[in-house]
């Protein structure tokens, strides 16, 4: 098994882009008065929409490593998913399982589980 690490991208959803339009037009609101008043908070909306979707783009990033596994069938799968408590180095004996969407997801091979050690 060969290992590198990667970063899972995150993504802009409605939370982010929401809040930040919330936020945007309520700062816009504090400038100026009347038309002027009305056009910053439009204005406001708009880009705290933008800015909102960029951060939560940001904060919802994850580190995950790619997983080049050799089966003992002799097929290689590659699997990529999000790096938790203990990652995976190169050598170590994993399973691989299948979700029933198809998804494949890697774990650490032991003994009790799969009679591998």
């Amino acid at each position: 098994m060969a290992t590198r690490s990667v970063v899972i991208e995150g993504e802009a959803g409605y939370l982010g882009r929401t809040s930040g339009a919330i936020m945007g037009s309520a700062i816009g609101q504090t400038a100026g008065d009347g038309t002027g008043r009305t056009l910053a908070a439009a204005g406001g909306a708009v880009v705290g929409g933008i800015v909102g979707g960029m951060v939560e783009k940001e904060l919802s990033k994850k580190q995950a490593q790619e997983l080049t596994v050799d089966l003992d069938d002799g097929h290689t799968v590659v699997v990529v998913q999000e790096t938790k408590d203990i990652g995976f180095v190169e050598g170590d004996r994993v399973s691989v399982t299948h979700t029933p969407s198809g998804e494949a997801h890697v774990a650490h091979a032991h003994y009790e589980t799969d009679g591998i050690y």
